[in-house]
């Protein structure tokens, strides 16, 4: 998204005719293609989902879900604080499933 938002070369691409997207369309409606595009691959997902030619459920990885690593800390952060538990990272990494982090937790700490 950066790019669409903030492009230092705008004006020099377009003295130099060079026919980027947002030379084309300029820089506002260039950011708006990107908002859309980015929409595109979730769509198309749960279009194929329901129409079941794809399908996943609980134990999807974090991958096909789109989470990356800063994701993954933020899900263990907001796990320790809605639990008020301590999450070492490290134990947790090889974790890749919701129903795996589901089950080590509760196998950790039944009371939650």
């Amino acid at each position: 998204m950066t790019f669409y938002t903030y492009f230092k070369d705008y004006n020099g691409d377009k003295q130099a005719g060079k026919k980027t997207i947002i030379v084309i369309f300029g820089l506002e409606k260039s950011k708006v293609i990107a908002l859309i595009s980015a929409f595109i691959p979730i769509i198309v997902f749960i279009f194929l989902q329901s129409i079941k030619i794809l399908f996943f459920d609980l134990n999807t990885t974090f991958i096909i879900l789109g989470i990356d690593s800063f994701g993954y800390l933020m899900i263990v952060n907001a796990l320790e604080d809605e639990f008020n538990i301590h999450i070492d990272e490290t134990e947790f990494q090889y974790l890749r499933t919701v129903s795996e982090i589901i089950d080590e937790l509760l196998s950790r700490y039944p009371g939650i």
